[in-house]
């Protein structure tokens, strides 16, 4: 070999690690090219997102829950596209994206705004930094904002008329669960049922009247009023101690836990109401006073065949109780009749005074139990505890009377218990609560012209199995994911392996 050929061998060995150099710095090139190239990608998405969410807002939300808990239903979108009037929604709340009920709450207001065509609005004021908005919302305050701005407070006005909803009091949960834990595990979502039931009150021309008696210590029917007002109603308070008796507009009168008797011409005055078909719920309990007597009220009430004992309903079946050590708090079974009244088959029920049937020989008049007690209570008195069991039986919590001896049906429904009609029970639980689902079917029963809201409550989905699997499809995934997956994985991994060994 020539001396200038081994020189040119030479210096091609010598200038090879400089070519090696070369091709390194061309790949740290094209690393560093594709991850600037993947920043720049994903910086564009993030400025393109944001101004669409910007300029489009939520037209771009897609709903892809199970049961499309942040869209209305097609009822309520049929309803929207007849809604003529302007109603504006305030949320009484600072920031919603805080609060628990978000998630359900605002974006299903944010769709009724989209698909209302421009009659419905929402805004979210703080009262802490915005005080005067409840002044505004309620200029001679009987709406008393104040009290339930805790619970998410949101305020419907169309005009001079004006409907209340809390977010909390939407949402159904297991009372059993609560019952035994304390802690509320929700079962049902009833946003919409309640948003579109309150606007159809609004534009829903009715004429039913609702009032309640005073001048005996009755409770408060705040809550009562809310429920009331979203099933078409106007109410008021009722003095008929001077001359006036109940007036002929009434639609249905209640006698809500009076701390004392009615008097006589009070009696007569009813009476005559209900000779007219008047309709009357009457409630009374035992943790009142043990002491006072009704003998008026109980009057009142055998006129429809329905009478009251001096006594509290001891309950003596531990599976009817909430608390083994508290005989006087515990569940009362719907009698089947009324089954199609609630989705529930037993209610929370407190210090309740018996209601049974009076002597009756009129065969127009047909009373019946509603809801009960088991088949072991005993009554105690004010003055001993029933321990022989003499007593023991079936006790009445509430009783549903019927009377046709009139020109026009009268009705009457008389809770021995403050668990349906009590505020301080409405405040506890809701307005979602079992009990208040209850009343407002016998309320629906008793006037039969309610509205009727063509909305359901959405369940939240149960993530649990309906249908056990057979044996043989249990032997068959045991196999497949203990066995034949693992084996199929690692074949795969072997081939690959050996494949990529003798390449």
């Amino acid at each position: 070999m020539s001396e200038n050929n081994e020189n040119i061998i030479k210096e091609r060995v010598v200038k090879s690690p400089k070519l090696n150099k070369g091709v390194d710095k061309r790949a740290k090139s094209l690393k560093w090219f594709s991850i600037g190239s993947v920043i720049m990608f994903i910086a564009i998405l993030l400025v393109v997102n944001i101004l669409l969410d910007i300029a489009l807002s939520g037209a771009l939300t897609f709903d892809f829950s199970q049961v499309k808990m942040n869209s209305v239903s097609k009822a309520t979108k049929e309803y929207l596209n007849t809604l003529e009037q302007d109603i504006e929604i305030v949320g009484l709340v600072g920031n919603p994206e805080e609060q628990e009920w978000y998630e359900y709450v605002c974006p299903l207001l944010d769709d009724y705004v989209a698909k209302s065509h421009g009659h419905i609005s929402v805004r979210y004021v703080d009262p802490n930094e915005n005080p005067f908005i409840i002044t505004e919302l309620d200029p001679n305050g009987v709406l008393d904002l104040s009290t339930n701005l805790s619970k998410g407070l949101f305020v419907f006005k169309m005009g001079d008329q004006t409907r209340l909803l809390t977010a909390y009091d939407c949402f159904d949960y297991d009372q059993d669960y609560y019952s035994y834990y304390g802690v509320m595990k929700l079962t049902a979502n009833n946003v919409e049922l309640n948003v579109t039931g309150l606007l159809m009150t609004l534009t829903t021309a009715t004429d039913l009247h609702a009032y309640f008696l005073q001048d005996h210590q009755e409770s408060g029917h705040t809550y009562l009023d809310t429920l009331l007002e979203a099933m078409g109603f106007t109410t008021a308070d009722l003095s008929i101690a001077g001359d006036d008796g109940v007036p002929e507009n009434c639609d249905l009168l209640f006698i809500n836990l009076p701390m004392q008797d009615i008097t006589v011409d009070e009696v007569d005055k009813i009476t005559t109401y209900i000779s007219q078909g008047g309709n009357v719920i009457i409630a009374n309990d035992a943790s009142l006073n043990m002491d006072v007597q009704y003998p008026n009220l109980n009057a009142l009430m055998q006129v429809m065949g329905i009478t009251m004992d001096e006594a509290v309903i001891h309950e003596n079946d531990v599976n009817y109780l909430y608390t083994s050590t508290d005989p006087y708090q515990a569940r009362g079974v719907i009698e089947d009749t009324y089954a199609n009244y609630s989705s529930v088959g037993y209610f929370r029920t407190a210090y309740a005074r018996p209601v049974r049937e009076f002597d009756n020989p009129f065969s127009y008049i047909s009373v019946s139990p509603m809801i009960v007690s088991s088949a072991t209570a005993t009554m105690d008195t004010s003055e001993a505890t029933d321990t022989t069991g003499l007593t023991a039986g079936t006790y009445n919590y509430a009783m549903y009377s019927q009377n046709t001896g009139y020109s026009e049906t009268a009705e009457m429904i008389v809770f021995g218990t403050r668990s349906f009609t009590g505020d301080d029970y409405y405040a506890t639980f809701g307005l979602s609560d079992a009990n208040v689902g209850f009343v407002k079917s016998c309320i629906s029963s008793m006037v039969n012209q309610t509205i009727e809201v063509p909305v359901s409550s959405k369940e939240f989905p149960k993530y649990t199995l309906t249908d056990q699997p057979t044996s043989n499809a249990l032997t068959f995934w045991s196999i497949l994911l203990v066995a034949v997956v693992p084996l199929a994985a690692l074949g795969s991994g072997l081939f690959i392996y050996n494949k990529r060994k003798h390449m």
